[in-house]
This record gives structure tokens, C-alpha cells and sequence, in this order.
């Protein structure tokens, strides 16, 4: 997946909860992507703001279908049950 088309698909699903190659603060329950050296990270946080399930890509295209994934799945639960996240 390019760039645009993972911005644009955050545009139209109106998807929140992440951070977008932004310098990590760990808030709670977000999914982030970051380019650290030559290599993408794509992360989750917990209800506390730890940072877990780190995955390392060489490219930014398989960072961002990872990213997309679950961002979409945070987002979807957290409408099915939203009171379990805050």
C-alpha cells in the first residue's frame, strides 16, 4: 500500500485511535507507525499507554497494509464495545 492511498482510506473509513509518523507519546489504545533508521515500525499501546506487538518492516508499503489492518480492527472494536477501552 503507498502513502496516499493509506491516508486516503483513513479519510473515508473516518478512522481515529493512531498515530501517523508522529514522535511516539504513548497514549493509551492507539496503533502507531514510525520510520526509525531504514526500517518501519508499526505498534500498538495498551489501556496504559505501553507499547506492545512491535513489528519491524523493510518497506513502507508492507508497514502501512500492517498499520491499516489494525487501526481498521482497533476501530472496529471500539465500536463494538467502547465502554472497554476507556
Amino acid at each position: 500500500m503507498k502513502y496516499e492511498e493509506a491516508k486516503k482510506i483513513i479519510q473515508v473509513k473516518n478512522l481515529t485511535h493512531y498515530k501517523w509518523f508522529e514522535d511516539p507519546n504513548y497514549e493509551p489504545n492507539v496503533v502507531g507507525i514510525n520510520k526509525n533508521g531504514d526500517e518501519y515500525e508499526v505498534y500498538v499501546t495498551s489501556e496504559k499507554g505501553t507499547p506492545s506487538g512491535i513489528k519491524q518492516f523493510k518497506t513502507e508499503e508492507e508497514a502501512l497494509d500492517n498499520f491499516i489492518s489494525r487501526v481498521e480492527s482497533l476501530n472496529r472494536l471500539i465500536k463494538k464495545r467502547p465502554n472497554s477501552f476507556w
